[in-house]
This record gives C-alpha cells, structure tokens and sequence, in this order.
C-alpha cells in the first residue's frame, strides 16, 4: 500500500504485523537513484495532465554550481511535482504484488514486502527485482537490498524506525542508528564551537528536531 505519509506506512506495517498470522521475513528494497531514473515516454504515456506543461518540467534541467544541467530522464530532484510522479511511477509496483497477495508497504521510494518465511522472502527477493528493472527500468541496489526476520530490530530499518516483534508483542520504535545520529547531530549543534549566542543556537535545534520528527 502506497502511503501519503511516514505515519500511514507505519500504522499499515504495524496493522499487517498485528494479525495472527503475520507474515515473519521482511524484504527491503532499495532504488538507485529512483528519481532520476523515471522514464519520461511513461510518464508522458501515464500522466493525465498537460503535455506541453509535463515535458517543461521533465525537460527543465537542474543548476549545480551556477551551472545548469539537463535532465534527459527522470524528475527533477527537488521538483515541486516530483514526489507526485514518482508516487504514481511506482503505484504500478504496489498494485502488482498485491494482487499477487502480497503485503506491501511503501512510501515515496522507499519499499518493503512482506513473506511468510525466509525462503518466500528470497524469491519475492527475485521477482521484485525482475519486475523493477525490466519493467518499470530502474536499478535495484543489490548491497542494500535484504531479507531479515521481523525480531531482528538491529538488522531492519524502515524511514528512520523498527518494526517488528518480540516477547511483548508488536512495536515501533526509533532505530539505534537513527538514534545515535540524531543525538550526535544536537551534540554538534550544542557544541561551544557551535554556539554563539543561546538564543539562535536553541533556534536551530528546535528547528533540527522539528524536521527529524517530521512535525
């Protein structure tokens, strides 16, 4: 299921987990560069909006270092409109697998299926990438691409979190490493080094943690 939020994705994910017979392997997958890959005769074939209007903003090209470089394919990074597309690039992917019966979770392109058992998680590791690089023509990348149990909080991490399940139940909570990074990051910002008036300084770490809980 495509989410329009963090939230959504992880409320879905935690509704599948809770049923008695949840699935127990997760399998992440992992897109190079999703959205500079998006092919622009689908979306130009798929998109029900203006042509002239879609191929400007496809065609519009992106400024590095006062320079500007043309886009030849996928949306623009940063696009107003990029998100949008990208969302329904992929729909195609989430409307596939679940009519194969399979739980999936994504939100923008980030994605997660869901499998009964290991080796059920390694053949939709297969299929799924098949279907995202001869279908859809995007690059799976291989080293970040797994299958891990649901109990392996250290081992599986979705938009910054964990989920999964223990003796206690079902839980989501915070990943160690998005964790450590967080806290690493209002170090610095706290820093002598970093401070130099307290005002300001308190002003960038709320706008800082703002951002990280997404409020």
């Amino acid at each position: 299921m495509r989410s329009h939020s963090w939230v959504g994705a992880m409320e879905y994910g935690f509704s599948i987990l809770c049923r008695s017979d949840s699935p127990q392997w997760i399998l992440e997958r992992d897109i190079k560069g999703c959205f500079d890959n998006i092919s622009h005769e689908w979306l130009k074939e798929n998109i029900p909006m203006d042509s002239k209007v879609l191929k400007e903003f496809m065609k519009c090209g992106y400024v590095y270092n006062k320079k500007l470089y043309p886009t030849a394919d996928g949306t623009p990074q940063g696009g107003s409109l990029s998100p949008l597309l990208a969302n329904v690039y992929l729909n195609e992917f989430d409307q596939e697998f679940l009519k194969r019966g399979v739980p999936c979770i994504r939100y923008a392109d980030d994605i997660v299926l869901l499998a009964k058992s290991k080796r059920a998680s390694e053949r939709l590791l297969e299929s799924s990438t098949k279907y995202l690089e001869e279908k859809l023509k995007l690059t799976v990348n291989r080293e970040k691409s797994r299958t891990v149990s649901v109990f392996a909080i250290r081992n599986f991490k979705f938009l910054g979190f964990a989920l999964g399940r223990n003796g206690n139940g079902i839980y989501i909570r915070v990943h160690p490493k998005s964790w450590k990074k967080f806290k690493s990051k209002l170090k610095d910002l706290s820093s002598r080094r970093s401070v130099q008036s307290i005002k300001p300084s308190l002003e960038k770490i709320k706008v800082y943690a703002r951002g990280w809980l997404n409020l």
